[in-house]
């Protein structure tokens, strides 16, 4: 009786598929290049996410600390809010006064 150990088997057919995939590769891209003509080169592409699956997530001090830059952040996003709609205000009066100047008002 013959015993096969499985998982050394499997590295050596998956070993010896990949050697046939790549060699093919590079007898294509050898003819090519003897041809004198573009080849187009396979590269592996991986996927990755980042994803804190079984992380804590953040502490309660980091999250204080992030809710007091967060409370900042928009305090400061208001100011600028608000010295915009006031700029658009004065842009507003200034072009009703001068559109009232341009009228013919008649005095009496």
């Amino acid at each position: 009786m013959m015993f096969v150990n499985l998982p050394q088997a499997i590295k050596r057919v998956k070993r010896a598929a990949k050697e046939e995939f790549y060699g093919e590769e590079a007898r294509r891209e050898a003819r090519a290049w003897d041809e004198h003509r573009p080849v187009a080169i396979y590269t592996p592409s991986t996927a990755s996410i980042n994803a804190p699956l079984f992380s804590r997530g953040p502490s309660k001090k980091q999250r204080m600390r992030d809710s007091v830059i967060l409370a900042g952040n928009i305090a400061g996003l208001q100011v600028l809010q608000a010295r915009a709609k006031a700029r658009l205000d004065s842009i507003r009066i200034a072009d009703s006064v001068a559109a009232a100047s341009k009228r013919d008002v008649p005095r009496r």
